[in-house]
């Protein structure tokens, strides 16, 4: 034991034996906290359409499921007179399956892109437009290959959205403010 007596506390608001210190500078200054800027109005808006993007794929989903009778007829349509009923209720079940899977998925992307976009994150707008482009395919080959009314209609709705949350991601004021967010620190 020594006879120096304990050093006092540190201040409060101070960096303690348990908090972090500010951090540094190469020069041995503290670094100034960034600012978190706030997202411009048309960013804002495509995060707002982007969970309106995420409830729209739930309500597919629900769609999707209580339209039970239309996909049979068109499953039983697409496969034939001499489909049994066991392949039919398989193609069924293997549908409902997919559909769960990709609108959960879906949703879950939606709330990503809505989240990390409003932070300013590049790549999160690089990606929701890779998504766009998918959602527009898909769009596309469900024209082709055809689906129930119901479900084209809410595919017809999605890509609209997509289609105007790019637009406004990609506008000069949106791709300022990634610029600002993605700038190195100081």
């Amino acid at each position: 034991m020594s006879d120096q007596p304990a050093p006092p506390p540190p201040p409060p608001g101070s960096a303690g034996p348990y908090q972090s210190a500010p951090q540094m500078s190469p020069d041995g200054y503290a670094a100034p906290p960034r600012a978190q800027l706030s997202p411009p109005k048309p960013v804002d808006l495509a995060v707002k359409l982007m969970y309106a993007g995420a409830a729209l794929s739930a309500v597919n989903i629900v769609v999707s499921l209580l339209s039970k009778s239309a996909i049979k007829d068109d499953i039983t349509d697409r496969l034939g007179d001499s489909a049994t009923q066991k392949e039919i209720d398989s193609a069924f079940a293997s549908f409902n399956v997919q559909t769960i899977f990709a609108g959960v998925i879906a949703v879950v992307l939606w709330v990503l892109m809505a989240r990390f976009n409003q932070l300013g994150k590049t790549w999160a707008r690089i990606v929701a437009t890779v998504l766009g482009g998918i959602s527009v395919l898909s769009l596309l080959a469900a024209l082709v290959v055809g689906t129930i009314p119901v479900l084209l209609v809410i595919q017809v709705l999605v890509v609209a959205l997509a289609v105007v949350i790019l637009v406004l991601l990609w506008k000069r004021e949106s791709s300022a403010y990634y610029k600002a967010q993605s700038a190195p620190r100081a």
